[in-house]
């Protein structure tokens, strides 16, 4: 069984490893919009997009061996990790909650930084769109920003309160100041 625990502790790590690449893309596509650096916006957005993958991959092997550990365990495969954990070793259990406490509040940064960025694309979007009314006819342009399907945790997830009113890139840059 430690050999099985073992590699859960490994994929666990992974899947950290992914997320914080995740969110390192984020502050660098943030950067890019900050400083007005156009041309690798695209470029930055699509690293995220493969970085997403990865990620899913990752959280698949990781929900494969866990499920794995738990028919282990004589639970049922589909027992959260933190239902999971109290029936492990002792020796485990504290590694195993040291990965689960960072791979929440990692998700927790990288959603805040989500958020922050769709902000400073979508308020860069809306410039653009009426820079483009101004030289055409208003109604030749629909831009749809009421949702933002993202990748996260494995999965496509509906961002709620991103449609709200957009702040501006001074907003943004002293929020993203204040939280670092």
């Amino acid at each position: 069984m430690n050999a099985s625990l073992d590699r859960l502790v490994c994929l666990l790590r992974d899947e950290l490893l992914q997320h914080g690449e995740l969110l390192a893309l984020l502050e660098r596509q943030q950067e890019c919009g900050q400083q007005r650096r156009i041309e690798d916006i695209l470029p930055a957005t699509e690293a995220l997009e493969v970085q997403c993958q990865t990620l899913h991959q990752s959280q698949q092997q990781r929900s494969e061996w866990q499920a794995e550990v738990a028919r282990r365990t004589g639970l049922d495969h589909n027992t959260p990790l933190t239902d999971l954990i109290p029936a492990l070793s002792a020796d485990y259990r504290p590694v195993l909650e040291a990965f689960v406490a960072e791979l929440e509040e990692t998700c927790e940064r990288t959603l805040h930084r989500l958020r922050q960025n769709h902000q400073l694309l979508n308020r860069s979007l809306e410039v653009m769109v009426r820079l483009l009314h101004a030289f055409g006819p208003a109604d030749s342009l629909r831009v749809d920003t009421d949702r933002l399907d993202c990748c996260i945790l494995g999965s496509k997830v509906n961002i709620p309160g991103l449609e709200a009113a957009t702040p501006t890139l001074a907003e943004l840059r002293s929020e993203s100041d204040s939280g670092r």
